[in-house]
């Protein structure tokens, strides 16, 4: 009879335990989801925002998303949540001018020092250490070699993944960045640090790029509309070629694109690889036969 008095006690406190932490969990996803919805009211009422105003969304986005851990279940219904609602778009586009921002005030502060701290400089580059781990899985992926011509598209104003590239495999690299302003820095900054014969910038869209001439192709996961470029260059490259995209899942969706989703069905029979986590951000590997 103690024995059973006893499971019925513990039975009795799990289950209030469980009932608390499912409290709690919903708590939690119901104050993210009331951030998120104000977050994103304020952002469709300023529709001209400012560099300044730009930091702080793009911060704000951050700090609401990220510096919480959720689950699997708990990001796939956050980024439900976020579809449903519509927000994704406008997110996605405030938080890539964030991003090009940043970039941007990196590169004039590299280029603005000595040389003698370059190497510092890009060590402190907020996400350095994860393009390279990134970087490196790419090209163990995607098996680029010295002897590869690597075209880049989407380089924006810090062509880190082209340098890495370059740093990593001694391959030749190609980059298109339409943006003027973006071009111009980009090219800067591989003259700071002296690759200029080993990188160089087009700026031009890269919807008139001729892709024929070159072995790997890497798209950055802002380069857009990527269904389109893939399409255009599919019908250029020769067999062999390989591809890189990157794409979102999850909660990193409201940061970038899920382009993995989007892209034609077309592509699914040349997928040959992918990494990265599945919450987070995937690299996919086409060839084409």
């Amino acid at each position: 009879m103690i024995c059973i008095q006893i499971w019925a006690v513990i039975k009795t406190r799990n289950l209030i335990y469980d009932k608390l932490v499912n409290y709690m969990i919903r708590s939690k996803l119901d104050l993210v989801k009331n951030s998120l919805q104000n977050f994103y009211t304020e952002l469709k009422s300023n529709s001209s925002p400012s560099d300044f105003e730009i930091k702080e969304a793009g911060e704000v986005l951050q700090k609401i998303l990220l510096q919480n851990s959720f689950n699997a279940e708990e990001q796939r219904e956050l980024a439900l949540f976020m579809r449903i609602n519509d927000m994704l778009p406008l997110f996605q586009r405030v938080f890539e001018k964030f991003e090009t921002n940043v970039e941007a005030e990196f590169s004039r502060s590299l280029i603005n020092n000595s040389t003698n701290v370059k190497k510092t400089l890009m060590n402190e580059y907020s996400t350095y250490s994860r393009y390279v781990i990134s970087l490196k899985n790419e090209i163990t992926l995607a098996k680029i070699n010295s002897k590869d011509n690597v075209l880049f598209v989407g380089s924006g104003p810090f062509p880190i993944t082209a340098i890495l590239i370059h740093e990593l495999t001694h391959a030749h690299v190609d980059c298109v960045e339409k943006n003027m302003t973006s071009a111009s820095l980009s090219n800067k900054v591989i003259a700071f640090l002296g690759y200029r014969n080993s990188i160089r910038v087009i700026n031009k869209d890269a919807m008139h790029i001729n892709y024929a001439r070159y072995t790997m192709i890497v798209f950055a996961i802002l380069a857009k509309p990527l269904d389109k470029l893939l399409e255009i260059m599919w019908y250029q490259i020769t067999p062999g070629t390989r591809i890189i995209y990157r794409s979102a899942k999850m909660i990193r969706e409201a940061f970038y694109e899920n382009t993995e989703q989007n892209i034609s069905q077309t592509f699914n029979e040349y997928k040959k690889g992918k990494i990265g986590s599945k919450r987070t951000i995937s690299s996919i590997l086409l060839v084409k036969d």
